[in-house]
């Protein structure tokens, strides 16, 4: 009997570590999810931003504008296009991480 309590008591405890673990691992991965999930929120943002720039620009060269206003825009389109960048990268590295 003593022999039978001793090896439920250690089997008990071995289960009892091993779910502490996979409830440890499981809340990282649950961190690491909210994480990249709103690292693709910022990506989604940037990207129709840049779409909806340039549709202005496109606006723009077909409203024969300026080419001071067209590079005006031309520019901003290439400032959203390095943030779209930069943050698809930081998705990228939140996902590999």
């Amino acid at each position: 009997m003593v022999v039978a309590l001793t090896v439920w008591a250690l089997v008990s405890w071995a289960y009892r570590r091993k779910i502490a673990t996979l409830k440890a691992e499981h809340a990282a991965w649950e961190a690491r999810l909210v994480f990249a999930h709103n690292k693709e929120t910022v990506v989604s943002e940037k990207r129709n931003e840049l779409e909806a720039t340039v549709q202005l620009l496109s606006n723009q060269i077909t409203a024969n504008a300026t080419a001071q206003e067209i590079a005006v825009i031309t520019q901003r389109v290439a400032t959203v296009a390095r943030e779209l960048a930069f943050a698809n990268s930081a998705l990228s590295k939140a996902l590999i991480l």
